[in-house]
């Protein structure tokens, strides 16, 4: 029997991993709650043309017999997200554009031919755009016994306002003491539960600077000495890895799509929906080697929602000195 494209597209946005692969699409406990999350705080899924906000829900799903048992789970959950934050991005950009039609939102379920004209079109439409300044503003977990479905859900929000806030933004106008500065993110971080945060946040400080955050984990239960020291530098290096992805990835996902196209314009041909296979991937990679500057703002131990377990959660922060300093370095000014 043929495989059908649709269970092709899923898998390689999920870049093959080990564990079974439900669709990104699927209906679960996760985007529900992040649906009730953003309600309860008064924010529309959607396009709002009034204001030129755009929020949309990523979704992404693993089967799998018990996440408290299964010790690749903290690289589940951070592959799931990444996948979830980058099909909301890509959502959003296919809404700013309007070029959406009904051809390009049939399912991919459909006859292969169908299927490679949308994923052509979605490559179209990412190759043309960068989501500069989108941010996560609700993530959220779930595990359902009876089906095996592990959910994550992302929802992200943009407005035109937090394209001048990415990361060219102007320097600060004046440099804070360190107890002011962890003053700043102290604050910030009452409001947010480690517990179930992910990816990269946003928020502009007292002065009216905006400040981003990269949140990472590691598991710890039952581990002392050196082993829970190993879990702590994972902790910080996932930290900075989500902070690279928030920053960099739609500017990432622009250059890998185009390259996609680039290779289709060579061929003449269509893009099969196998060229998802390695999209995501290349821009986790990709997002992974960039240099950031920063400093670890808080570390703290959780008890994980969906494991049970206790994890290291550590927020990798990056003001707007470091913004400055780092685009400098980057620049290849003196």
């Amino acid at each position: 029997m043929k495989t059908p494209r649709f269970a092709l597209l899923s898998a390689a946005l999920l870049l093959a991993a080990c564990l079974p692969l439900l669709a990104s699409g699927s209906v679960g406990g996760a985007e529900s709650l992040v649906r009730e999350r953003l309600a309860a705080k008064g924010i529309a899924v959607g396009a709002d043309a009034a204001t030129g906000r755009y929020v949309f829900v990523g979704t992404c799903g693993r089967e799998m017999s018990d996440p408290a048992a299964e010790p690749k789970f903290p690289r589940v959950r951070r592959e799931c997200a990444e996948v979830a934050e980058l099909s909301a991005k890509r959502d959003i950009l296919r809404a700013f554009r309007m070029r959406v039609n009904a051809r390009d939102e049939v399912s991919f379920r459909s006859d292969d031919e169908t299927s490679e004209r949308t994923t052509t079109s979605v490559m179209e439409i990412l190759s043309a755009e960068a989501l500069s300044g989108a941010s996560v503003v609700a993530s959220a977990e779930s595990w359902d016994a009876a089906t095996g479905l592990y959910q994550v859900a992302v929802a992200v929000a943009w407005t035109k306002k937090l394209v001048s806030a990415a990361v060219d933004a102007a320097p600060p106008p004046a440099p804070v003491s360190e107890e002011e500065d962890q003053a700043e993110w102290d604050r910030w971080l009452e409001g947010i539960d480690l517990s179930i945060a992910l990816g990269m946040r946003q928020f502009v400080d007292s002065r009216g600077l905006r400040r981003f955050a990269g949140i990472g984990c590691a598991d710890v239960e039952g581990k002392t000495g050196a082993a829970r020291n190993a879990a702590r530098i994972v902790a910080e290096t996932e930290a900075t890895a989500s902070l690279a992805f928030g920053l960099y990835g739609d500017s990432e996902m622009k250059s890998v799509a185009t390259m996609a196209m680039t290779e289709r314009e060579s061929a003449s041909e269509e893009l099969s929906a196998d060229a998802w296979a390695t999209f995501a991937g290349k821009v986790r990679a990709r997002c992974r080697n960039k240099q950031l500057r920063g400093r670890v703002v808080r570390q703290e131990e959780v008890v994980h929602p969906v494991t049970g377990r206790h994890m290291l959660v550590c927020v990798y922060g990056m003001t707007a000195a470091d913004q400055a300093e780092m685009n400098r370095i980057n620049s290849g000014n003196p």
